[in-house]
C-alpha cells in the first residue's frame, strides 16, 4: 500500500486500488486499474506512485477517477526504495539505480550485479542495505556515486538468522529475525565491517 494525500493506492495481485480517504472511516474506491501482471512493490513520493509489475512504472494519481502511467522503464525486480530523486530496484541478482526526477522520463544511472539475490532493501544518503538470498547476511552497496554502486564487504553469514523486516538509520541497520517468538533487533555496523551488534 502506498499515501498519497488523501488518497491511499493498494495493489492486489495484478490490479491497483485507489480510495479517496477524505473521509477516514468511509474510504470511497475511485479507481480500479489493470496493471496485467503480478505488482511486486509500491510505494510514492508524495507527489508520484511507483510500482514494480513487468517493469518500473509511474503513475500520476492528481484525478482519481482517472489514474495514468506517465512513464516506465523495462527494469524488472521484487522491491525499490524511493531516495530523493532516485528509484533503487532490487532483483534478479542485482541493484540499479533510477533518476526519476523527470517522473515521465526514468533514466537508468548505473547497476551491480550480486552473487546473491538481494530481498528486502533500505537506503540512507549513500549506501543500500540488503538482505541476501535465504536472508542469513546483509550486503552493503555504496550509492554514493549512482551512476557507479559499488558491492562492498557484506556481513559475516548466520545460519539461525532470517531477515524479515529491515531499517536503516545513518550509521545502523536494524533487522528483525522471523525465526524468534519475541521480535529481537539485531544490528549490523554501516561501517563495512562484518561485526554483528547484538
Amino acid at each position: 500500500m502506498a499515501l498519497l494525500g488523501n488518497q491511499l493506492c493498494v495493489a492486489i495481485n495484478s490490479h491497483m486500488r485507489v480510495y479517496d480517504l477524505s473521509d477516514p472511516t468511509n474510504p470511497v474506491l475511485y479507481s480500479l486499474l489493470p496493471i496485467n501482471s503480478q505488482i511486486y512493490d509500491i510505494e510514492s513520493d508524495g507527489e508520484y506512485l511507483y510500482l514494480l509489475a513487468n517493469g518500473f512504472k509511474v503513475y500520476d494519481t492528481s484525478d482519481s477517477g482517472n489514474v495514468q502511467q506517465i512513464g516506465s522503464t523495462q527494469f524488472s525486480g521484487t522491491q525499490f526504495v524511493l531516495k530523493g530523486p532516485r528509484a533503487f530496484i532490487a532483483g534478479n541478482n542485482s541493484l540499479r539505480a533510477v533518476d526519476i526526477s523527470n517522473p515521465n522520463l526514468p533514466v537508468n544511472l548505473g547497476y551491480v550485479f550480486s552473487n546473491l539475490y538481494i530481498h528486502w532493501i533500505e537506503a540512507n544518503e549513500n549506501l543500500i542495505v540488503g538482505t541476501t538470498d535465504f536472508r542469513e547476511r546483509l550486503e552493503f552497496i555504496d550509492v554514493s556515486d549512482p551512476t557507479l554502486p559499488v558491492l562492498l564487504q557484506p556481513s559475516e553469514s548466520r545460519s539461525w538468522f532470517v531477515a524479515n523486516s529491515l531499517a536503516l538509520n545513518s550509521t545502523h541497520a536494524f533487522v528483525k529475525n522471523l525465526f524468534e517468538i519475541f521480535i529481537r533487533l539485531t544490528s549490523a555496523t554501516l561501517q563495512m565491517s562484518n561485526s554483528w551488534i547484538a
